[in-house]
């Protein structure tokens, strides 16, 4: 995909299910239990964390994933791709 992509990645005391340090990207792959609403909030609570912090978070299901494999990789491509031009835009600005 062009992108370093780690698993099971630590971030403060959250660990992510896939991370791409270059886009600051956050890709969770969601199950059935993340519908029950006790973890419901607690994704919420995490994902409004990390994107205070700069972060971008997306969720794909489980089932995307393995039925929409194809479909999941392009997002995260698009994501990384967008994510990487608007981080390096930043810095730029911020170098001036």
């Amino acid at each position: 995909m062009g992108f370093k992509i780690r698993r099971q990645c630590p971030i403060w005391r959250f660990i992510a299910d896939f991370y791409c340090a270059e886009a600051k990207l956050v890709i969770e792959i969601d199950g059935a239990s993340h519908n029950e609403p006790d973890q419901a909030e607690y994704d919420k609570a995490r994902t409004e964390w990390l994107e205070d912090r700069g972060y971008k978070v997306i969720r794909i299901t489980n089932e995307d994933a393995h039925r929409h494999l194809e479909d999941a990789l392009k997002e995260i491509y698009l994501t990384c791709q967008e994510r990487t031009v608007e981080l390096n835009s930043l810095n730029e600005r911020n170098s001036l």
